[in-house]
């Protein structure tokens, strides 16, 4: 009898990101071309940028002219997006 596939492996495939191979500090950070979230307070920002990071997505943060911006790799587009979604959607209920 086989265990059921982890959620994590099955993330890895719907997304094509290996999650053995991430390296937090291999990575070039003009790259980051796809902004998924802008606000002109940081908190939300900085809450967002560690999900993110846990998730093994790389961030850059961008503050400019009193605005702030997160961009991702485009191939983490999708997922990044997904993230800041729920967060953003969570801090409005409370």
């Amino acid at each position: 009898m086989e265990a059921p596939a982890l959620e994590e492996d099955n993330a890895e495939v719907e997304s094509g990101h290996s999650w053995a191979g991430w390296d937090p500090t291999d990575w070039n950070p003009e790259e980051a071309t796809s902004k998924v979230w802008h606000g002109e307070q940081s908190y939300p920002g900085e809450m967002i940028e560690m999900a993110l990071r846990e998730n093994q997505i790389h961030t850059r943060f961008e503050k400019a002219d009193e605005k702030n911006a997160i961009f991702v790799l485009p191939e983490d587009e999708v997922r990044a997006s997904e993230i800041v979604r729920e967060i953003v959607e969570g801090a409005q209920q409370e």
